[in-house]
């Protein structure tokens, strides 16, 4: 529903949105975090407010000169426990003043889940009150997306949200999508996924890359999560494609929440990850993000020569749809026929 929840808020009316339900492994392992408040003495000694962001979204209650270490971590665990759309729980730990905060899911994708406070400039905390905020963490084990392609069989899916970036699934849905480019499928579609980090990091993980079907959102240091960016950025591109999709999309991300001011990437940092096949965000100075210029994972061929032939992802949206209205155009002029089927060379040589 999270994902459903982005992509609704950024699609344009009447584009449909389906969603395939995937089952965690056996083994999958939660992520979580353990908040540690102090104060700098027995009780708070101030008033104030405690502020908190989970993934975007605030969260805020006041605190009193009496309350205690752990009368705060009660009332945090409160707060996150009363907003159900989160997509952690919170318990209070043996500890005074921890609460542990973990992942409602298991595996990779929960460590994504960003837990700051002080995120805009007029946010403080009281005097005396301190937090200790570790980033989410050990979640581990990323499902089977096998049982997904499965589900799609037969169904031209044009953009597909895909929330996991571990190389085995990433491969699965790279050889789908290039199955479905052939001249006997004609089922294409694109995969947009999110992946937040410096640039060294992203880097290292668009090395790995060079399917012209996929295009990923690259952040830094923002607060939603990249999954829900993805979702954000795939109904914002489609919109836009359905539109006409030789023009580029400049949506803005409804519900984007980026980073502070001066934690961006730089511009040039942007432009080297766009050479390497990512998708930076263009963030305006109130912290908002829109698409700003996007391409593909495709930056060389099989035998690793620099091409840039299918790096611009409208080239891409544009003979996707070139492809849906010829094979419409057939299939409604010829409707009632039967229409030859494909035959290759191999059948062609045992006949002759």
């Amino acid at each position: 529903m999270i994902l459903w929840r982005a992509a609704k808020a950024n699609a344009d009316r009447g584009l449909p949105i389906d969603t395939i339900r995937i089952a965690e492994g056996t083994a999958a392992v939660k992520a979580s975090s353990t908040v540690v408040i102090a104060t700098a003495g027995a009780t708070l000694g101030t008033s104030g407010e405690f502020m908190f962001y989970i993934a975007s979204q605030r969260i805020s209650f006041g605190v009193i000169a009496s309350d205690t270490p752990t009368t705060i971590a009660a009332k945090l665990a409160a707060a996150i426990s009363a907003i159900p759309k989160l997509p952690v729980t919170a318990a209070t730990n043996a500890n005074p003043g921890e609460v542990v905060v973990t992942c409602k899911w298991g595996g990779p994708t929960g460590n994504d889940i960003s837990l700051v406070t002080q995120h805009y400039a007029d946010d403080y905390l009281p005097v005396g009150l301190t937090v200790t905020l570790p980033a989410m963490t050990a979640g581990a084990v990323a499902p089977d997306v096998t049982p997904v392609i499965q589900k799609m069989l037969g169904y031209r899916a044009t953009e597909i949200v895909n929330p996991f970036t571990d190389s085995a699934n990433m491969g699965l849905l790279e050889t789908e999508m290039a199955v479905r480019w052939l001249q006997n499928n004609m089922r294409d579609g694109a995969i947009v996924v999110g992946a937040r980090g410096t640039e060294s990091a992203l880097t290292t993980l668009l090395s790995t890359r060079n399917s012209p079907h996929v295009h990923t959102m690259t952040t830094c240091k923002d607060l939603t999560s990249p999954w829900e960016t993805a979702a954000m950025a795939g109904a914002a591109i489609e919109s836009s494609a359905a539109i006409d999709p030789a023009i580029p999309p400049t949506s803005l991300l409804v519900g984007y929440v980026g980073p502070k001011q001066g934690d961006d990437l730089t511009d040039d940092q942007k432009g080297n990850l766009l050479a390497l096949g990512g998708s930076p965000l263009q963030i305006d100075q109130d912290g908002t993000g829109r698409l700003w210029r996007m391409v593909t994972n495709y930056t060389q061929t099989a035998g690793g020569a620099p091409d840039r032939s299918m790096a611009n992802l409208m080239w891409i949206k544009t003979m996707s749809y070139y492809r849906w209205f010829r094979v419409t155009e057939f299939q409604t002029k010829y409707t009632g026929y039967k229409l030859a089927q494909y035959i290759t060379i191999r059948s062609l040589a045992r006949r002759s």
